[in-house]
């Protein structure tokens, strides 16, 4: 932060509460905020991809039991399926 906004900031009788608050944090938001936005969208992203490739996984593996134990492919089959895998 620079000094004069610290020495203006005293100068008009903020206490270092309202500093912290009307000064620091808002210019700790600004410069921190495209960095936390693009952590935020890179594990969305993450999380999304490994949510899709698992699901399909399970998918797969219920198919497969499905076909090596003759079960139709029902519904109620292939909860079936995921409480054998």
């Amino acid at each position: 932060m620079p000094k004069g906004e610290l020495e203006a900031a005293c100068a008009v009788g903020m206490s270092a509460r309202m500093i912290l608050r009307r000064i620091w944090l808002p210019r700790a938001i600004r410069i921190g905020l495209p960095t936390v936005a693009g952590e935020v969208i890179l594990q969305l992203k993450a999380t999304l991809i490994v949510f899709s490739v698992t699901v399909m996984d399970l998918y797969g593996a219920a198919y497969k039991t499905a076909r090596t134990r003759s079960w139709s492919t029902s519904p109620s089959s292939w909860s079936r399926c995921f409480t054998s895998v």
